[in-house]
């Protein structure tokens, strides 16, 4: 039993959204599986929690949100205004239909962390394939 992530959708022709002069238009994902639950991990630097959004339908798991970001100068008689804004969507297939009422999300110091509990028939489905000599 494993997780299906998709591929990650970043090219050197698209905006930073996410760093100084880099080109990572979606944020970095983590998925680690136990026995018991999936943790995913999501690398968020300089985002409101209100801009996230965390949906599931049956299988899939998707974060998605919004950067906005705007800088304002004026020195003497010059002014400076730089506006930013973004927005992405990661999708993760899991092996089994999540409970969105079980899953615990905790968002701090720009890392989202989501803990997804594995159903009882999901973790029965699991099985370990002896390797022959």
């Amino acid at each position: 039993m494993g997780f299906r992530m998709p591929s990650m959708l970043t090219t050197p022709s698209m905006p930073s959204l996410f760093g100084d002069g880099g080109f990572d238009v979606v944020p970095l994902l983590e998925v680690r599986e136990t026995d018991g639950q999936i943790t995913v991990t999501a690398e968020l630097p300089g985002m409101d929690e209100k801009d996230i959004d965390i949906s599931v339908a049956d299988q899939m798991l998707t974060i998605s949100g919004e950067k906005k970001s705007e800088f304002e100068e004026q020195k003497g008689g010059t002014y400076r205004s730089e506006r930013s804004y973004g927005s992405f969507s990661r999708s993760v297939s899991l092996p089994f239909d999540i409970d969105a009422n079980k899953v615990d999300a905790k968002y701090d110091k720009g890392v989202l962390r989501l803990m997804i509990p594995k159903p009882t028939e999901a973790k029965a489905k699991t099985r370990k394939v002896a390797i022959k000599h």
